[in-house]
């Protein structure tokens, strides 16, 4: 040993005039301590609401070990609490047993001698959230308890049944042997979320749970199988049994570790090389062991991150002396506690003995196992060490069992308490608390320099800085709100505008904004932007145009705003040409003419039976026959019709009872024409059937010939005007 050993700083009793067991112990979030256990006391000393029989005892010191409050749970019959963890939100899980049906438990499968596993949460301030019985008809107890990394809670015992919430088919099968039954349970109400049954046909006992740097979990306990999951068991009574499992709780190694005694482990810790440290006890000579130093020893083991021995050491005298608890220290070391029989002998020469039973010892060792220091401390009854920490300000703090009240030992209650020791520095130290809520990470420059990426609770120790001298505990309780993300997929017409920014093109754009939480908010904005459209229709249309419900009945250029398909405007301008065709007539003697129009087309058409007249398509028309007369003109693609018009045609024989002698008619030769009022100056036009002119000659005698030799064969039509006067004769 080179290092001087802490003194006793403080030491307290706890519990009433029945019997209190404290199995686990932590350093809470705000400097104390919190202690879990069993007691039988009927609410004397400083036990309240005892239910009946033991009860999970729950009991919450300050940083100098004063009670702060304390809570019983359970029913009226057997319940005992066997570890206990503080969540992220400052309350606590526990683990242990109950034969109770009544009370706070509920769920149980038999109760009486069969207890089930039993896990409770509770809050910052000892209320119960939530409780669950788990296991089957036989006799199933949970030994150790972790919130995981996700929230949720690994539990780690063992279980004798084969029904409720365990398989016919586990390694022990039907009989009276354990097998190591690992959960992991739903931190926000207890369902279990898988659950698995490790072992052989022998007893396999699960005692300790811890989740390792990869996910996965490592568990440690005792085993006499040599089937099953169980492999390289070394014979005698128990073997140290190790099994590492993946994040699902398959086993991925496992190991055997005694020789052909009894070996019992009770403690597991990962290190900080990924490796393992194991504490419990042995009595063997052999096999793993090197050394023992008379019955059975502190036995600890220093494992590599596959389960392969690096180093063990036996630690003890000559009577029985048994590990419960081992912690990594923050030197590298570690620390070991139990309770010993061997009043100074072997490793325990020297230190005080107390005239006991047993007594409480604490040793701490290097990183390959050398004892640095050792306490023994307890009076003389029976003190027995469950549990230890190294607490934030490098001090160790130890919790068991004892009836002593004499020695290191005072303010007992009657029968066994709750004995809380702390060693170190007796000094209080003053604690502070700093509540910090940020976003996305946050350094802690003023603490222990670390960077947190999550809310957490954190401690961090000033030595010596209160100001009375002693160390000042600062506690950090930290709410890390992370920034929020959002998507927006839009469309518009034109722009856009959202919170301010207006985007006129289509692009994805990215908003910083400051959410509800304080934090940054960013918003991803997929953006589409229509633009409106514009059309030109150029129409030519025979009559009145009508577009998208609009009718036009003249030519211009008109214009129309509508919605297209992405709901954006679409103008259409319209050019519209409806042409305009003058179809009047003018009736002069038997001669119709037609307005003259550039580029048209005429046909003239007999009203009687609405017929076109053959070959009649001259602007002119002069019929042969009396009757109703109309032009169709086509102008630019386009047709109109005239009104009908009604020409008389006057025959020979009436022309020449009046006015004219016409002969000889019809001829081939020479044709003659006599003005009988005998004066000249008349203008005479001849027309082919189809109401072409084909002659036309202005006489001043009163008799005038004309040759008809030249005249192809047919009907002609004669006009003659005189003096603002016309006939048209049939030739």
């Amino acid at each position: 040993m080179n290092a001087q050993a802490p003194e006793i700083a403080w030491q307290k009793s706890l519990g009433g005039t029945g019997s209190e067991q404290g199995n686990s112990v932590l350093q809470t979030a705000d400097g104390g301590y919190i202690v879990a256990g069993s007691s039988s006391s009927q609410n004397t000393g400083q036990v309240t609401g005892n239910h009946g029989s033991n009860d999970f005892w729950i009991t919450k010191l300050d940083v100098s070990g004063d009670l702060t409050w304390q809570k019983s749970f359970g029913g009226s019959l057997n319940d005992q609490a066997d570890a206990i963890y503080q969540t992220t939100d400052g309350g606590y899980v526990i683990a242990g047993r109950s034969n109770s049906a009544d009370g706070d438990v509920t769920g149980v499968h038999v109760g009486g001698t069969a207890p089930d596993f039993w896990i409770i949460r509770i809050s910052s301030t000892g209320d119960l959230l939530w409780q669950k019985a788990l296991g089957g008809t036989r006799i199933d107890f949970a030994r150790s308890i972790q919130q995981t990394t996700d929230g949720n809670v690994i539990v780690a015992g063992s279980a004798q049944s084969s029904d409720g919430d365990l398989s016919p088919t586990r390694p022990g099968g039907a009989g009276l042997n354990h097998d190591f039954w690992v959960l992991k349970l739903d931190g926000a109400n207890g369902n279990v979320i898988w659950q698995k049954a490790l072992g052989g046909t022998g007893s396999d006992q699960a005692t300790c749970v811890q989740q390792t740097a990869d996910g996965g979990y490592i568990v440690s306990g005792n085993t006499d199988s040599t089937n099953g999951d169980v492999t390289g068991f070394h014979g005698g009574g128990n073997d140290i049994w190790i099994v590492k499992l993946d994040a699902d709780g398959t086993i991925e190694w496992q190991q055997c570790l005694g020789g052909s005694g009894n070996d019992q482990g009770n403690a597991i810790r990962q290190t900080e090389d990924g490796g393992y440290i194991v504490a419990g006890h042995t009595n063997s000579t052999d096999g793993d062991i090197n050394f023992n130093n008379g019955s059975s020893d502190f036995w600890v083991v220093k494992l590599d991150a596959e389960g392969e021995i690096v180093w063990e050491k036996t630690l003890g005298g000559t009577s029985g002396d048994q590990a419960r608890s081992i912690e990594p220290t923050a030197d590298g070391g570690y620390v070991v506690t139990g309770y010993a029989a061997s009043n100074g002998t072997g490793d325990l020469a020297g230190q005080p003995y107390n005239g006991g039973i047993s007594d409480y010892w604490v040793v701490k060792i290097g990183n390959t196992g050398e004892i640095l220091w050792q306490r023994v401390v307890g009076g003389t009854g029976l003190d027995e060490a469950w549990d230890v920490i190294q607490d934030s300000g490098g001090n160790y703090i130890v919790v068991g069992t004892s009836n002593s009240n004499d020695n290191d030992v005072s303010g007992n209650q009657g029968s066994y308490d709750y004995w809380v020791v702390k060693l170190g520095s007796a000094c209080a130290p003053a604690t502070s608390v700093v509540e910090v809520t940020t976003c996305g990470s946050y350094l802690w420059e003023d603490g222990n320099g670390e960077t947190y990426n999550t809310s957490t609770n954190a401690t961090y120790t000033i030595a010596e800085g209160a100001a009375n001298g002693c160390d000042s505990i600062v506690n950090l309780n930290l709410t890390i709100n992370q920034p929020s993300t959002f998507s927006l997929t839009a469309s518009n017409c034109v722009s856009y505008s959202l919170n301010g920014e207006t985007y006129s093109s289509t692009g994805v754009y990215t908003q910083t904004l400051t959410g509800v939480n304080g934090c940054d908010s960013i918003l991803t904005l997929n953006l589409t932007i229509h633009q409106p459209t514009a059309h030109t229709l150029n129409v030519s249309n025979c009559g009145p145009y009508t577009l998208n419900g609009q009718t036009y009945t003249v030519s211009g250029t008109y214009s129309q705003l509508l919605t297209n398909a992405n709901d954006c405007d679409s103008t259409i301008t319209l050019v519209l040409t409806i042409p305009s065709i003058n179809y009047s007539v003018v009736l002069s003697g038997t001669t119709l003419t037609a307005t003259s129009q550039n580029g048209a087309a005429y046909q003239w058409i007999n009203c009687n039976g609405n017929t076109p007249i053959a070959g009649a398509t001259s602007q002119t028309y002069t019929p042969t026959v009396s009757g109703s007369y109309a032009v169709e003109i086509t102008l630019n693609g386009c047709s109109a019709s005239s009104d009908c018009m009604s020409v008389t045609i006057v025959d020979v024989d009436e022309l020449v009872q009046n006015q004219w002698a016409i002969y000889p008619n019809p001829t081939s030769g020479n044709l003659h024409i006599t003005n009988k009022n005998g004066s000249g100056n008349q203008q005479i036009d001849i027309y082919s059937s189809h109401g072409q002119l084909v002659h036309s000659v202005f006489s001043t005698s009163t008799i005038t010939t004309i040759s008809m030799e030249e005249f192809t064969n047919g009907i002609y039509l004669i006009k003659l005007n005189h003096q603002d006067s016309f006939r048209v004769v049939k030739l």
